[in-house]
């Protein structure tokens, strides 16, 4: 008996497991930036800033390329977070231009609009189809 409770509560977490993998990767999570804890925010705002001075003025897939490569070089160690991988530089070459630019101050609402692209790309990473490896070949 006890081994069939066993076997039981097994087959049920498997169901559970596969079912909510199926829906993880149907269903993009959906946070409001207010709702974030503060050291999300930073990071989702240096995202944010990147986006915006390399892309802002690109489509959507043009600014989640530059998120996607943002959050790529994290994960592949260019350094331990967004925000240090923004500012990274070697030498006296930032490896994201606008770093070594003057520029001036963000459009409110172009930012609000690139910051939507930022956080999503910050929540879901990983369950979003990369297409920098499509541009990249």
């Amino acid at each position: 008996m006890r081994t069939l409770f066993i076997g039981l509560c097994i087959a049920a977490l498997f169901i559970i497991f596969s079912i909510t993998s199926e829906i993880k990767q149907q269903r993009p999570i959906e946070i409001s930036y207010g709702r974030m804890i503060p050291l999300a925010k930073v990071q989702i705002d240096c995202l944010a800033e990147n986006i915006y001075y390399e892309a802002g003025n690109q489509d959507r897939n043009g600014q989640l390329a530059v998120a996607l490569v943002t959050m790529n070089r994290v994960k592949h160690g260019f350094s331990n977070s967004i925000c240090s991988v923004v500012k990274q530089k070697t030498a006296k070459v930032c490896q994201f231009s606008w770093k070594c630019e003057r520029h001036s101050k963000p459009d409110p609402k172009r930012y609000d609009q690139v910051r939507e692209v930022a956080l999503y790309t910050y929540l879901n990473y990983g369950m979003i189809k990369d297409i920098t490896k499509e541009i990249s070949g």
